[in-house]
């Protein structure tokens, strides 16, 4: 999260000084947790930092809005600034709902891995194609793991090569596992 930050703060301190003030406050309330983020779900039960989903949220929002300006000044910066203010607001809200476990936290992280996909292959163009590297647990069918058992009646986002699949169809989704070493 802490490295997310850094790049949004940064392209903002080019492109738009002002709304990287702005961002520097709103961002402000993770500070305490960026280097240990995991712990911050404890935390935002208190009152003081439960605003800073909000926060986060806002600026994320308002950076999105800024979309056509800021890519014109610089539309690879703008892309990977985007990108990273998506990523906070995921982590954010990733270790908020960690706290209190249970399949949301793992239906988060294939979302967010899926979004992100998305993103940048919409960024890129319809001919678009891509490599991904995941763990086994994010490229398998969820429905046969331990998790998908006990996630049975609750709301179970598909992890992300069942979402690629049913986005793109089986035609244009090619996986492969490999254990161990994690080499192919």
């Amino acid at each position: 999260m802490r490295g997310s930050i850094a790049a949004v703060l940064e392209y903002l301190d080019r492109v738009d000084p002002e709304a990287a003030a702005v961002a520097r406050e709103r961002y402000g309330c993770l500070a305490p947790w960026q280097k240990e983020p995991a712990t911050y779900g404890r935390a935002v039960l208190t009152a003081r930092y439960r605003k800073c989903e909000q926060e986060v949220i806002q600026q994320r929002r308002e950076l999105l809005e800024m979309r056509l300006a800021y890519a014109q000044l610089d539309g690879e910066g703008f892309l990977d600034a985007a990108q990273n203010a998506r990523l906070i607001a995921a982590a954010e809200r990733y270790y908020r709902v960690m706290y209190y476990g249970g399949a949301e936290s793992w239906n988060l992280r294939d979302t967010h891995m899926f979004d992100t996909l998305e993103h940048l292959l919409n960024a890129r163009g319809p001919r678009s194609k891509a490599i991904v590297w995941a763990h086994n647990s994010h490229i398998g069918d969820a429905r046969y793991t331990e998790k998908g058992r006990r996630a049975r009646g609750t709301e179970h986002r598909p992890t992300l090569s069942r979402a690629l699949w049913r986005t793109s169809g089986p035609d244009r989704v090619r996986h492969a596992c490999r254990h161990c070493c994690g080499r192919f």
